[in-house]
């Protein structure tokens, strides 16, 4: 039978550190910092962290490698917000799901495959 509570001990994770990067996120400058995704496996002793960084392409690796160096800090913050017996350990990762759709996008307008696609729409409205 599968457990619920590496779901919503997740889901708790994916809140608070939201929380905490709203309140602190004048620490990593002018980027915007978003949890995407939080997984944590059923012994509860580890949780993968999933991040979006939007600012300059320049600054994201700056800014994550600062976030994984603070991830003992992270993680005594939520311990102290979320009311767990033991606060995994925080494993950062970089989410690249907006910057791989903008390359889908990209190359979508560079091959003109939209441009026929939204054609043969057009023709198929009329």
């Amino acid at each position: 039978m599968k457990s619920f509570r590496p779901d919503r001990v997740g889901g708790l994770i994916k809140r608070e550190l939201s929380e905490i990067f709203r309140i602190y996120g004048g620490e990593f400058g002018s980027g915007l910092l978003t949890v995407t995704e939080v997984r944590v496996p059923s012994d509860l002793r580890s949780a993968t962290v999933w991040v979006s960084i939007y600012c300059d392409k320049e600054q994201i690796q700056e800014i994550f490698g600062r976030l994984c160096k603070m991830s003992a800090y992270f993680r005594h913050l939520l311990a102290s917000r979320a009311h767990l017996r033991r606060v995994p350990e925080l494993h950062f990762k970089l989410d690249k799901t907006l910057e791989t759709a903008m390359r889908i996008e990209n190359l979508l307008d560079e091959s003109g495959i939209r441009e026929i696609t939204e054609s043969e729409q057009n023709e198929d409205e009329l």
